[in-house]
């Protein structure tokens, strides 16, 4: 009796929240009231507070099923952010989400794309993990993501691995191994894919015949003339000149996706950009000859792959015209590009920013005096015909035209405004790029665009924004 009495006592004085639990122990029965009352609070606060929860959950979260964060998945592919990729993936399997064999197909293809080794090959292991079975686009995305990196070696023991699901390459697997050798410069490797491929009994075809182009141009110790070998390789493409090589009308082979285009490692890949239209699939061995010639910087042989072209009935696509326009602006030519650039464009054939973009970048590499006058004029021609400026392709003409030493830095001031004009949003790294050479110049302190670009960068230097992601031009 005296111990109750003294916990009766004791529940007189403790707050109003703890006498529901004393109850039982006091033996008091009057306190059967407040503790149901008190539970019936409780549970209206718990209802509230899990409401808010799941309130501020359903506004923070941007997928609830695995629907969603496919979708998420491929969104972000399109967006062209791939290394938002490891992230989702870490939400959904936080969520308790169970991924499906389909969902890793973006994940693959995004790193594929965004030419992200490590993050492929971590999907690959979760893949087994879980006890999936990679599927022919699983390997040859892998195959593809080695050849980007220039990872030749993870390529073959990619292929190999294979064997241990009871997969046998296809072609396509192989087309993607011989474009991993032809990335990597490697032509002796790349004649054991070739082999390989007859020995499968499959036939090669003009991806294969660009492949091997491109690996006798980015062998890296060159012996000899490398255009003896890729006219050689071109001829032998021509003798092939079949229905599925060249000519006829337009055949399955010749519509391929986005994927196959990195896959087969094209040279059109970066000039395409998700438009198939854009080029004559026909061309695919022209277009690496092409290539090949404005990357070695030889107009002898540009004529050569030019007089093939037309002795085969072709004209030159908008590709083929931006590589031979490249190819003489890159051999010091700049009267010569203009006068073909002003005949193909009185000519009446469309004209896309694409081709503008390739001949001034490459007016821009080193810097000459005549070079960036033509990059100024085409960048001028380019705004007249109120030709779209995609924001990555305006973020890397600032980025080269930035890293100029010498000259009045008109072309960069004209890419900045023009960026300002159309509130395109630059990262820190270019706006840092372009402050040096502002600063190199000595350009007084009232200058409007120093005194922008100054106060951007004291914003991103304060700790208020430190963590931030803003971007000039989105303010």
């Amino acid at each position: 009796m005296a111990l109750q009495t003294t916990v009766r006592q004791s529940l007189r004085r403790a707050p109003r929240c703890l006498s529901p639990v004393y109850a039982f122990v006091g033996g008091n029965s009057e306190l059967g009231f407040q503790s149901s009352h008190l539970k019936e609070r409780f549970a209206r606060f718990q209802f509230y507070c899990n409401s808010v929860v799941s309130a501020n959950y359903e506004k923070r979260n941007y997928a609830k099923d695995l629907n969603q964060y496919t979708d998420v998945l491929y969104n972000l592919n399109n967006a062209n952010r791939p290394f938002l990729l490891r992230d989702v993936y870490d939400d959904m399997i936080l969520d308790g989400i169970q991924p499906h064999s389909d969902t890793f197909v973006p994940l693959l293809v995004g790193c594929m794309k965004g030419s992200r080794l490590q993050d492929a090959f971590y999907f690959y292991d979760e893949m087994k993990c879980m006890g999936y079975i990679p599927d022919d686009l699983s390997f040859n995305c892998l195959v593809a993501t080695c050849g980007r990196c220039r990872q030749q070696r993870r390529a073959f023991q990619v292929v190999e691995e294979m064997k241990d699901f009871g997969m046998r390459p296809k072609l396509k697997t192989l087309t993607a191994l011989l474009g991993a050798c032809g990335y990597a410069g490697l032509p002796k490797e790349a004649a054991g894919v070739v082999q390989r491929i007859t020995e499968s009994g499959f036939t090669l075809n003009k991806y294969c015949y660009a492949a091997l182009i491109g690996a006798e141009k980015n062998q890296q110790t060159k012996r000899g003339d490398p255009f003896e070998k890729i006219m050689e390789i071109l001829k032998q493409a021509r003798s092939w000149s079949s229905l599925d090589m060249f000519g006829g009308a337009r055949t399955p082979s010749d519509i391929i996706d986005e994927i196959d285009e990195y896959v087969y490692g094209l040279p059109t890949v970066d000039f395409v950009r998700g438009r198939p239209n854009v080029v004559d699939r026909k061309l695919t061995v022209y277009h690496a000859a092409l290539c090949a010639c404005a990357d070695l910087k030889s107009t002898a042989a540009l004529r050569s792959v030019v007089e093939m072209l037309r002795q085969d009935g072709y004209q030159p696509d908008i590709f083929c015209v931006a590589q031979i326009l490249r190819c003489h602006v890159a051999c010091g030519e700049y009267g010569v590009a203009m006068k073909a650039l002003n005949g193909y464009l009185n000519s009446g054939r469309p004209a896309r920013t694409e081709l503008f973009s390739v001949l001034i970048v490459e007016a821009m590499k080193g810097f000459t005096r005549e070079g960036m006058e033509m990059a100024k004029n085409l960048l001028q021609e380019l705004l007249n015909r109120g030709l779209p400026v995609v924001n990555k392709v305006h973020s890397e003409l600032l980025e080269l035209a930035s890293q100029e030493p010498r000259g009045d830095y008109s072309v960069a001031n004209l890419l900045f405004d023009l960026m300002q004009k159309r509130q395109v949003s630059l990262p820190k790294r270019i706006v840092e790029l372009y402050y040096r050479g502002l600063q190199r110049r000595q350009v007084p302190e009232g200058d409007p665009r120093l005194a922008q670009v100054t106060k951007f960068l004291g914003r991103r230097a304060s700790p208020r924004f430190s963590g931030g992601q803003r971007q000039i031009g989105a303010a």
